[in-house]
């Protein structure tokens, strides 16, 4: 079993970000991410409503003040961080103030104010959410000129990930968070015909339709009551590859998990919700290296570019490391657009 310790564990460094995208009838989409970070890689951002609630609203305005109004953002132990790099992932020539302008770090002299560290905590939450506010109010001016009419649907994403290692203890005790799942994966690697064949079956449907709890999913993000999924393709290229790692404690431990709710606007109706939890390659694992020679692909970039998107904030080394494309700097220098 491979145990890093190269990095601080989950508990310390890992953030939950809200991306939320609108997209209109000729493919085009328009993203907004709710990142807060408390200095350490700590960060809880949420929408404390539901998703029928958010398909019921009949215009921009109504849409922006339910996002506005039910935005949460749990504070840290140190001090909010916002970034004022693209935050608002759109282009428009009104919108050009994307400064830093509703900064949320106090400084040491405001600090100084305040009787103890819970005020100060309380004072910086304040001032976090009056900058995501501005920017979701910044993103329905954007919107209100595409018009209702040309909008389609809203996609809305939680996601929960750590800093270049393990969101959960996930692949130390697979059984402590699934249980039953290392039984049913030597049933695949023991049993032979048929009794394989069943096996796989049987595994494939645990996996899909997870009834357990991974840490925090599934979360309940906008009211979904679905089941979690447990992605395991983006780790191994087969079941029985994924059973014989887990029974012998080769597991990733570099997951992360994210809920996805897609909300049709023009039939104000909620298309689909789902909770997964992402195995992902380890980054010394030989099978994950991209090959150098052969360069980053479409869809690589594109995941990149999603990726960097919720994350603006994060330089092309710390891409690099933490989707596994080691040895791409440059490329993912230039897809990102970084000086």
């Amino acid at each position: 079993m491979k145990i890093r310790t190269d990095f601080v564990t989950n508990s310390s460094s890992s953030s939950f970000v809200v991306d939320i995208t609108v997209i209109d009838k000729d493919g085009n989409d328009y993203t907004v991410a709710i990142h807060p970070d408390d200095g350490g890689g700590n960060g809880d951002a949420d929408l404390n409503c539901k998703a029928k609630d958010i398909a019921k609203t009949s215009n921009i305005d109504e849409l922006i003040k339910l996002l506005s109004d039910s935005l949460c953002i749990n504070k840290g132990e140190g001090g909010f961080e916002l970034y004022d790099k693209d935050l608002v992932e759109f282009d428009d020539d009104d919108l050009d103030d994307r400064s830093d302008e509703f900064e949320a770090n106090l400084d040491d002299e405001e600090e100084d104010e305040f009787d103890d560290d819970e005020e100060y905590f309380e004072a910086q939450l304040k001032k976090a959410l009056e900058y995501y506010r501005n920017r979701l109010s910044k993103y329905g001016e954007f919107l209100k000129k595409k018009e209702i009419s040309n909008l389609e649907k809203i996609v809305l994403k939680r996601k929960w990930f750590a800093w270049g290692e393990c969101a959960s203890g996930f692949h130390a005790d697979p059984d402590a968070f699934a249980e039953g799942i290392t039984k049913l994966a030597k049933k695949v690697i023991n049993s032979k015909g048929e009794e394989k064949e069943e096996a796989k079956k049987k595994f494939e449907k645990f996996l899909a339709d997870f009834d357990g709890d991974i840490e925090a999913f599934p979360d309940g993000f906008l009211g979904s009551k679905v089941k979690g999924s447990i992605v395991w393709n983006k780790f191994s290229d087969s079941l029985e590859e994924l059973a014989q790692k887990l029974i012998s404690g080769d597991l990733p431990d570099r997951d992360y998990a994210e809920s996805t709710t897609t909300i049709d606007l023009q039939k104000k109706k909620v298309i689909s919700q789902k909770s997964e939890y992402i195995l992902r390659k380890d980054e010394d694992d030989e099978s994950d290296n991209k090959g150098i020679e052969s360069g980053l692909s479409q869809k690589d970039k594109k995941e990149i570019l999603d990726f960097y998107k919720i994350n603006p904030h994060l330089r092309s080394s710390d891409i690099a490391y933490i989707l596994g494309y080691e040895g791409f700097e440059e490329e993912i220098r230039q897809v990102i657009g970084e000086e």
